[in-house]
């Protein structure tokens, strides 16, 4: 759990010198920052997530491939086909770093066993899926189907029998969903810019949070399992204790949406993209910009390195060749 009390959290007018201090430091790790490019992808790129080791970067795209990167090893590096329409989302399995899901306009969700690099299952739902998510505990994936009514379901997925157990239909746009770091609770954003909260397993409506005026495009919980993050069409990301459900924190970094985001390992930094088109990286407690820089394109996807000082992020930007490139910021000495 995320240690402090909520109130060390509420922004104060002064902000303690050894909290200065630290984000000087980070500012200037950022500084020095490089980038390495990798190729592959021939259409925009909708997803990208570390494993849980963070040897493996999983990417998603419109181009209906799956691929497995070894950013350490790229010999290795292998493609997941079978999808026939745009793969929008990637999820790693919590408590097997081999074991990756996929979900895909295409109406099927696919399980893959990227040591193997073949297929485990292949699940059909009743609507696009344009979201996904897997429990901590690795019993159960939920996705998001689309519908043109604008009156979204998410079905909840055992995959220890490949049977979907429960289907809510909600009056709203749902763009994204996510469990928390313990599992006992579920969020589902809305197209009018409120989080709604259901207990989990029973799934039982909690509380509605009034977090935006626009609609909420991503939300994100930090691996240390105290906070949450939505980012909306409003520009601003919105920082949630999650034991007491209060907003502690706004950032303000853009003039346009905020589609994805990701926290750093140690919950300090979050990393944002926008459509402006650019990546900035906030520090989590002022809120304050640690850096930023522009982008050829807009960004899809970022995430963070589970461990190493390593972001990496991904959208429509091509190199010479007419190629989609994911992109991994570093800013430690890590050799790629």
């Amino acid at each position: 759990e995320y240690g402090g009390s909520l109130m060390s959290w509420i922004e104060d007018e002064e902000i303690d010198e050894a909290t200065k201090d630290e984000v000087e430091k980070w500012k200037k790790k950022f500084s020095k920052s490089t980038h390495k490019e990798y190729c592959g992808h021939k259409k925009k790129v909708q997803s990208c997530k570390w494993n849980g080791t963070g040897e493996l970067l999983a990417t998603t795209s419109m181009d209906t491939i799956v691929k497995i990167w070894h950013p350490l090893d790229r010999k290795n590096d292998i493609e997941l086909k079978g999808h026939t329409g745009y793969v929008e989302q990637c999820r790693w399995n919590p408590t097997n770093t081999n074991e990756l899901a996929t979900c895909s306009r295409d109406k099927n969700i696919k399980m893959w066993d990227v040591k193997t690099g073949k297929l485990i299952h292949t699940q059909t739902t009743n609507g696009e899926n344009i979201n996904m998510d897997w429990s901590p505990d690795g019993s159960t994936i939920a996705v998001v189907l689309a519908n043109k009514n604008k009156e979204d379901q998410v079905s909840w997925i055992d995959i220890r029998q490949w049977k979907s157990f429960r289907t809510l239909k909600f009056p709203f746009v749902t763009n994204a969903i996510r469990w928390n770091y313990n599992g006992n609770f579920f969020a589902v954003s809305s197209g009018s810019g409120s989080i709604h909260i259901l207990k989990y397993p029973t799934l039982e409506n909690f509380r509605e949070l009034g977090a935006h005026t626009g609609s909420i495009y991503c939300l994100e919980m930090d691996p240390l399992g105290g906070l949450m993050a939505a980012g909306s069409a409003d520009s601003l990301v919105s920082i949630w204790c999650q034991r007491e459900l209060a907003c502690i924190r706004t950032i303000n970094n853009f003039d346009f949406p905020c589609r994805t985001m990701s926290f750093s390992y140690d919950s300090q930094l979050i990393a944002l993209a926008s459509e402006d088109p650019k990546l900035c990286v906030s520090h989590v407690k002022t809120g304050e910009l640690i850096h930023s820089f522009k982008t050829d394109n807009n960004l899809n996807a970022v995430d963070w390195h589970p461990k190493l000082p390593l972001v990496a992020y991904a959208g429509d930007e091509k190199d010479r060749r007419g190629y989609v490139s994911v992109k991994i910021m570093n800013y430690g000495d890590v050799s790629l």
